[in-house]
């Protein structure tokens, strides 16, 4: 599916709903206490777009990692189901593989869903979504709005309050993928 855009001649004040996701960061994320990015990276066969040690020291030095990682990610203004064929074609296609890296580590497929304008969607085939199962992994969404978009969330997942600005700005969204998969 093609980035949407809209006609250039709209009428002043159209609304414009629907469309494909306008930028997707897809991450296959392995995590574990114990896990050795070098011997994942041989298992999978694929350098990791970044990678770390449980303790190792996080860029600015000052935290440390409370988990292991190893990243892989393919970020773009592609289809969201294309983008993840071209990272899945990078991996193994051996289910072995994947069962007992996933009896091990924690095994996700992470998005991350950048949306300029409200109601995008995606879909994936059924294809895709059989080479997903494949993975034995948790498949995680996690969905951005447009910056100016207002806040309406006042709960975070582990159900601790969350401080609304008065100003009804939008807190500042993460927008790197490393600052994201802090595990």
């Amino acid at each position: 599916m093609p980035k949407q855009v809209p006609p250039p001649a709209a009428p002043k004040g159209t609304i414009w709903v629907g469309g494909v996701i306008d930028k997707t960061d897809v991450c296959l994320g392995v995590y574990g206490d114990d896990l050795d990015p070098d011997q994942v990276t041989i298992v999978l066969g694929c350098e990791p777009t970044s990678s770390h040690r449980k303790g190792d020291k996080m860029k600015r030095g000052i935290n440390v990692w409370r988990r292991g990682a190893w990243l892989f990610s393919k970020v773009g203004t592609a289809d969201p189901e294309q983008l993840t064929c071209k990272l899945l074609d990078r991996l193994p296609k051996d289910q072995r593989t994947w069962v007992r890296l996933a009896k091990k580590y924690d095994v996700q497929l992470r998005f991350g869903l950048f949306l300029e304008r409200w109601n995008r969607g995606l879909e994936f085939t059924p294809q895709l979504v059989a080479r997903m199962a494949k993975l034995h992994a948790r498949i995680i969404f996690d969905v951005y709005g447009p910056e100016d978009a207002p806040v309406d969330v006042v709960e975070r997942r582990d159900h601790r309050p969350v401080a609304v600005p008065k100003s009804g700005a939008a807190p500042r969204r993460r927008t790197s993928r490393r600052t994201r998969s802090k595990v």
